[in-house]
C-alpha cells in the first residue's frame, strides 16, 4: 500500500474515525490496512484504540502519510480518545447505510469533535455498509448530501468495507488530498 514511500513523506495528518458502535469503523481502519474484512468485530473484550499510517501519493507527486485512528470500541470515553487526539487534522465521521439511528447521530458526533479538536480540522463523513442497501431503513444518499450542506462538511463518500475496500483507500485517499491542499504551506 506504498509504504515504500513513507521516508519520502512530506507531511503527516491525523485522521480520526468517529461513530457509533457497529457502524464499521474498524472495518475501515482494516480495509486501509490491506487486512481481511471480519464479519463482527464489534465482540472485542476492552476498547483498543489503535492507529495506522496510511502513505498516499497526491495527484501532484507529493507523498503524505495519514495517521488513521480507529476508537477502537472506546465510544463511551470519546472525550478522552479525543484528548488523546486533539491536534488531529480531520475526524471522518462513519454511519452505517441501514442504521438510520447511527446518521441521526452524527450532529451529535460533530459537536463532540467541535469541542475537542483544532479550530481549522477538517469534517468528513462515510456510509459504510452499502452492502446492505437491499434492508429496511437505508439512508438515502441525499440525506447525507444534505448533512454535508447544513453541518458544513468537506465532503463525504459511500462504501462498503466488506464488498468494496478499493474505494476506501480512494475515499482516504481524497481527504489527503484535501488535507494537504488546506495544510500545505507554499
Amino acid at each position: 500500500m506504498m509504504s515504500h514511500l513513507a521516508g519520502l513523506s512530506v507531511a503527516t495528518y491525523p485522521v480520526v474515525l468517529a461513530g457509533d458502535l457497529t457502524v464499521g469503523k474498524t472495518s475501515i481502519w482494516r480495509a486501509l490496512q490491506g487486512l481481511s474484512f471480519l464479519e463482527n468485530t464489534s465482540g472485542f473484550k476492552e476498547p483498543n484504540p489503535a492507529e495506522y499510517n496510511l502513505v498516499v501519493k497526491l495527484t501532484g507527486g507529493q507523498v503524505v502519510t495519514l495517521l488513521v485512528v480507529d476508537t477502537g470500541g472506546a465510544e463511551k470515553d470519546l472525550q478522552f480518545t479525543l484528548s488523546r487526539y486533539h491536534h488531529a487534522s480531520a475526524i471522518v465521521f462513519v454511519y452505517a447505510v441501514d442504521n438510520t439511528d447511527s446518521f441521526q447521530s452524527i450532529p451529535a458526533w460533530i459537536k463532540v469533535g467541535a469541542g475537542w479538536l483544532r479550530d481549522d480540522y477538517l469534517r468528513f463523513v462515510i456510509g459504510n455498509k452499502t452492502d446492505l442497501k437491499g434492508e429496511p431503513g437505508v439512508v438515502d444518499l441525499r440525506d447525507q448530501y444534505s448533512l454535508i450542506r447544513t453541518q458544513h462538511l468537506d465532503g463525504g463518500y459511500e462504501t462498503s468495507a466488506k464488498d468494496n475496500p478499493k474505494y476506501i483507500i480512494q475515499s482516504f485517499s481524497q481527504i489527503a488530498q484535501a488535507l494537504y491542499k488546506r495544510f500545505s504551506v507554499g
